[in-house]
């Protein structure tokens, strides 16, 4: 597994966009697969449904160089992404305009490059400048949802290791081969640092939030 990368209301237009470049694709398999991706010298790759991440798909490793590629190639169009701060799956909005039904969520939309935040009024949606702690809420969100997933992926390498570890160590008593483990030990400390790097920035990133709180108590106390 990789890093939750695929925000959920772009999966329609990664599937558009794989079906353009021509790269292999069909529905997903079980209750969280949600689709299934033919990758270059790899085979079908997946993509997840996390129960524990609303607003981002977690993708498997070998898939991530294509997810960016979507990203990048599309990162210059006119866009709009919603982060829900609501129990069920992130609405997917076409437009954020007085017009847009709306049923009581706060949401942060990301649209052109500025974030905005949509409230309720009346039955309809406002989109109004969002603040500084707002943006920041929103990007601890998502940073929080990638250390869940990191942290189970560390877990599940780490129960990899042990069985590899584990199945070398026999195989070289009975003298049937010899190889070494370091690949893996390479991999799993190139996770650590990613994971704890992501770690340091979130609690950067909390620490401003906390700032950022503090002086608007004071200015309204």
């Amino acid at each position: 597994m990789s890093r939750c990368l695929l925000h959920k209301s772009k999966l329609d237009a990664f599937k558009a966009w794989l079906d353009q470049e021509g790269i292999p694709n069909h529905p997903g398999k079980g209750d969280y697969q949600v689709l299934q991706v033919q990758v270059s010298d790899w085979g079908w790759r997946g993509i997840y449904d996390r129960l524990d991440a609303k607003v981002h798909y977690t993708v498997e490793g070998p898939m991530e160089s294509l997810v960016r590629r979507f990203i990048k190639a599309t990162r210059n169009q006119p866009k709009e992404t919603i982060m829900s701060h609501d129990s069920t799956n992130p609405v997917v909005a076409k437009s954020a305009t007085t017009e847009t039904p709306c049923d009581g969520r706060f949401d942060i939309i990301w649209r052109d490059g500025v974030y905005h935040v949509s409230k309720p009024n009346v039955g309809t949606c406002t989109v109004v400048p969002v603040t500084e702690c707002d943006r920041l809420e929103a990007e601890n969100a998502s940073l929080r949802e990638e250390l869940i997933a990191l942290r189970d992926f560390k877990r599940r390498y780490d129960e990899d290791f042990k069985i590899l570890h584990g199945s070398v160590s026999e195989a070289a008593i009975r003298g049937q081969i010899t190889i070494g483990v370091g690949g893996l030990s390479e991999r799993l400390a190139r996770f650590d640092a990613a994971r704890k790097e992501a770690s340091k920035f979130t609690k950067k990133r909390t620490h401003k939030l906390e700032r950022l709180e503090a002086k608007r108590e004071a200015a309204n106390g």
